[in-house]
């Protein structure tokens, strides 16, 4: 059976004085059998100001978001900067080695 999961990114700065977006969302999973999932976006913010980019999974269709994405790397944390071709890697293998 497949699974479906869905994934928000949000992104937040300090005394915001405009809206950060995150647009361009594209979510692969490589085919090589590792269950390497890599997640690109693009981020504008007319502040300028560096930005805390998280990240929110659903394997229920958007009921819960509690689904673990704790092993991931990249453009995601604080002090991230605008600009496009952000990129996100998420060790789901190894983190849901039986889903």
């Amino acid at each position: 059976m497949k699974n479906t999961l869905t994934i928000i990114l949000f992104a937040t700065g300090l005394f915001a004085q405009a809206v950060p977006e995150v647009t361009n969302i594209t979510v692969v999973q490589r085919t090589d059998g590792s269950g390497t999932v890599d997640i690109g976006y693009d981020l504008s913010y007319a502040d300028g100001n560096l930005l805390d980019v998280s990240m929110v999974v659903s394997n229920d269709d958007g009921r819960r978001w509690d689904f673990t994405a704790g092993q991931v790397s990249g453009d995601i944390g604080g002090n991230i900067s605008t600009g496009t071709g952000k990129h996100i890697v998420w060790d789901f293998g190894n983190e849901h080695p039986d889903t």
